[in-house]
């Protein structure tokens, strides 16, 4: 299971949904390098970017699913990633739906050096397709993103500065202590049924059984409209 957006409290800092997690992620030792990836253009594989996003996801969600499926299901995921970042006809296509200034090619994801050790996939985005509302996404970090790495990741956000965005998004396991400075604005709660039911509910979240089919179609509208959103998942 993965989870992609967020946006921070001062202007120039990306901010953070607010996940549940543990202090400390697991290390998996088969990660390729952060330095030296391989393949074209600098890209790394869509089996690389399924690594790096397994070994930052919450401890609590390893035991959901074979770490196998995990990474065959990821790796297919993140095949997207690389076609933004490769496909010109499709940031053409992008540039002439959105209309929001830059050429086809300023629309292409980017594969950056964060950091010495750190490197990101970067995407531009556009909230509710908004082209008034741009920030930059980061969908794959080579390791998990920490406080200190922000300064870092907002630099690096500049590679999308002819659309001016003014937040970068990105997702973290870490517990919300350590984002004290940035107010989420999404909070993703995500289990198996079976495992949420014997558990209370969050602070901040309610849960109401339904007793009819009152929302049926609204709760229908809005799993097309995901299913629109991302063809390539439905």
């Amino acid at each position: 299971m993965t989870t992609n957006d967020s946006r921070p409290s001062t202007p120039d800092l990306p901010s953070t949904p607010d996940l549940p997690s543990t202090p400390d992620l697991p290390s998996t030792p088969d990660l390729p390098s952060a330095l030296g990836l391989p393949s074209a253009l600098g890209l790394p594989s869509a089996g690389d970017l399924a690594a790096f996003t397994l070994a930052a996801q919450h401890p609590a969600t390893h035991a959901w699913l074979d770490r196998d499926a995990r990474l065959r299901n990821l790796t297919e995921e993140h095949e997207f990633d690389l076609q933004l970042a490769t496909d010109l006809d499709l940031a053409a296509r992008r540039a002439a739906f959105l209309n929001a200034g830059p050429e086809a090619p300023a629309y292409l994801n980017r594969w950056v050096r964060v950091s010495t050790d750190l490197n990101a996939m970067l995407s531009i985005r556009f909230e509710r397709m908004e082209v008034t509302k741009p920030f930059v996404d980061v969908s794959v970090t080579s390791r998990p993103v920490t406080h200190a790495d922000l300064p870092a990741l907002a630099d690096a956000a500049r590679v999308y500065a002819a659309f001016h965005p003014p937040r970068l998004r990105f997702w973290s396991a870490a517990p919300t202590t350590d984002w004290t400075a940035l107010e989420p604005d999404l909070r993703v709660l995500a289990a198996p049924i079976h495992t949420l039911r014997g558990h209370p509910v969050p602070d901040g979240l309610t849960l109401i059984p339904t007793t009819n089919t009152e929302h049926y179609a609204d709760a229908q509208a809005a799993y097309d409209a995901v299913d629109a959103d991302h063809p390539h998942h439905a």
